[in-house]
């Protein structure tokens, strides 16, 4: 599971605390919703997040990416 919300943005640069459960968001995710890529910045403090997961999050969000619309809060639950 990952959980997600925005913490700023910069252009097309978006920083989403993350973790893999709802109250522990202490990872950092680094966006790029022009190229539609993503970093890992830091793990959260509490269980690990997983590319695999990550990337099927982001791929339910692309709609919305591509509109224009930034999305405050993301999630992928299994």
């Amino acid at each position: 599971m990952v959980y997600c919300k925005l913490k700023s943005q910069d252009g097309h640069k978006l920083k989403y605390s993350v973790g893999s459960i709802y109250n522990d968001l202490s990872g950092e995710l680094l966006f790029d919703s022009k190229e539609l890529s993503y970093e890992i910045i830091k793990q959260p403090d509490k269980g690990e997040i997983y590319p695999l997961f990550i990337g099927k999050m982001l791929r339910r969000y692309i709609p919305k990416f591509q509109s224009g619309i930034i999305p405050n809060t993301m999630s992928y639950e299994i």
